[in-house]
């Protein structure tokens, strides 16, 4: 469920001078619209010339967990993601501020520039180690979604795993950076390259074409194929039952690829 934004002018006061506090003197608020985990996502422009990116969610909100999973992994994943500059909690809100990035959201149609940016990236995370934080693990995520548990075997790694590749969480600059941790898991590392390329059908790449950007990847190149499939599988019962609960265009869009990909991977 996407959550609905809270502009500037609808803050409480409290929270606007803990926001100032921070940051100093405001001189501009930008609200950012894209994304779909955050109750507040604004740009705050500084009389110094600054700028931070602030996102926030109520703390009686059920996913306000979720920031705090970000703040934990952002020292972690700094050379793919903006580094966090403080996290607080006041009136009544989670928040965490990061370093402004200018940039743009990914552009994953076919023959797009951005997609070597994006194979670079996740090479980068790739080489971090999943920290000995308290990680989802990639064989709970999935489990409910495999015919055969003895699957669920293949699915356990020690990469950190970003895991929720819409185009709106990659943010182009000169590279890729990862944005939204909100779900941080540790797993096999051909998992993150498998659901970005779920992603790329759904921007209209064939299987054969995603699965070619995705072997970009050693950990995919070199992963079981039953593995593979059997996590495709599982991801489109899982992208059904995100549709048919939540039929918005984008999840619709997605389920379709994972569907499209299952067959394909079957025949």
């Amino acid at each position: 469920m996407v959550l609905a934004r809270i502009a500037w002018p609808e803050l409480d006061q409290t929270l606007k001078d803990a926001i100032t506090a921070r940051c100093g003197p405001i001189s501009d608020v930008t609200h950012v619209g894209a994304g779909f985990n955050s109750q507040l996502a604004i740009t705050v422009h500084t009389s110094a010339g600054t700028r931070v990116f602030i996102k926030g969610l109520r703390t009686d909100q059920p996913r306000a967990r979720t920031q705090q999973v970000e703040a934990a992994i952002n020292p972690h994943v700094r050379a793919v993601a903006p580094r966090l500059l403080w996290s607080t909690t006041v009136a009544g809100w989670h928040l965490l501020a990061f370093e402004h990035l200018v940039g743009r959201r990914a552009d994953y149609a076919p023959g797009s520039p951005d997609l070597p940016k994006i194979a670079a990236c996740l090479l980068r995370l790739q080489a971090i180690p999943a920290p000995d934080l308290p990680l989802k693990l990639a064989e709970h995520r999935w489990r409910a979604y495999v015919d055969d548990p003895a699957d669920l075997d293949h699915f356990v790694g020690d990469h950190l795993l970003h895991t929720d590749y819409n185009p709106d969480n990659v943010l182009i600059t000169d590279r890729a950076h990862l944005v939204d941790w909100a779900w941080p898991t540790r797993g096999a590392g051909w998992i993150d390259p498998t659901l970005w390329a779920l992603w790329l059908i759904a921007a209209g790449h064939t299987p054969t074409q995603a699965e070619h950007h995705a072997a970009q990847l050693p950990t995919w190149k070199t992963a079981p194929a039953s593995a593979v499939t059997a996590f495709i599988k599982a991801n489109s019962r899982l992208w059904a039952e995100i549709a048919k609960d939540d039929p918005d265009p984008w999840t619709v869009a997605v389920a379709d690829a994972a569907r499209r990909w299952a067959a394909y991977r079957s025949s």
